[in-house]
């Protein structure tokens, strides 16, 4: 993955730059000059990516995937919730004028709300579950 003068990389490339850096502990200054990078702009994506990871238990063992531009049916969890969304806010909603507390009730219903891909159970009650079997071992 050599780069070309002006040239940018996609967030699946930075990604499998910073996630090479961290397994095979390679220092900045070495990946860096192997993708012919600045080393100030490997270590904001490795901050970038590494904040965003920090939600991820284990970064060894998650699975990162990445959906194509336009191709609404690769991303079908994404695309319901977005739906749910719309119950509350339809589409042509003026967003300025909604309030913190609106999007804290919206997030606080769509969290409660059961799933038919979870069991019937709520994102909340399994996100809560495997939290806690996740502090236990």
């Amino acid at each position: 993955m050599s780069r070309k003068k002006g040239q940018t990389y996609t967030a699946e490339q930075k990604t499998k730059i910073v996630l090479e850096m961290l397994k095979e502990e390679m220092t900045t200054g070495q990946i860096a000059a192997k993708y012919k990078i600045t080393s100030q702009s490997l270590g904001k994506w490795k901050t970038q990516f590494l904040e965003n990871a920090s939600l991820a238990f284990d970064v060894d063992r998650s699975d990162f995937y990445f959906a194509n531009p336009y191709h609404s049916w690769e991303r079908g969890l994404n695309e319901h919730t977005n739906g749910l969304i719309r119950q509350y806010l339809p589409k042509k909603s003026v967003f300025i004028g909604v309030s913190k507390e609106e999007i804290l009730m919206i997030q606080n219903r769509l969290n409660h709300r059961p799933r038919k891909a979870l069991g019937y159970k709520t994102p909340y009650e399994v996100f809560f579950s495997e939290m806690s079997k996740k502090l236990a071992s």
